[in-house]
């Protein structure tokens, strides 16, 4: 299995991919699962969690995978209420203009 996530692919979108193929081989060990799962992700937090800490079984890897599903749902439909203007703005703290007068007159 030689499959890789896209750069705008979801995790769900992926993940139905990924299982489409694994349910076409038959007894696929727990390893093998892992480690096509693992080697097609974008780096993210999905990512480093498999890292730090592995899944024992195939139910354990689908387990986490879709607890990140959700979080990455969530986030989109929270990023999808907002004006994307506000999302990719910062807000400045403080005025930009230069301060007028002398050091000693602002203190």
């Amino acid at each position: 299995m030689d499959m890789q996530q896209g750069p705008n692919e979801t995790l769900k979108s992926y993940h139905k991919r990924y299982n489409d193929i694994l349910f076409t081989i038959p007894e696929v060990k727990n390893k093998v699962a892992y480690m096509a799962l693992y080697k097609g992700l974008r780096y993210g937090k999905l990512k480093k969690a498999l890292v730090l800490e592995t899944p024992l079984s195939k139910d354990q890897l689908t387990t986490r995978v879709k607890q990140y599903m959700e979080l990455e749902e969530l986030k989109n439909k929270e990023m999808h209420g907002k004006d994307l203007r506000d999302v990719f703005t910062r807000k400045r703290t403080r005025s930009r203009s230069p301060k007028k007068g002398p050091v000693w007159e602002r203190i």
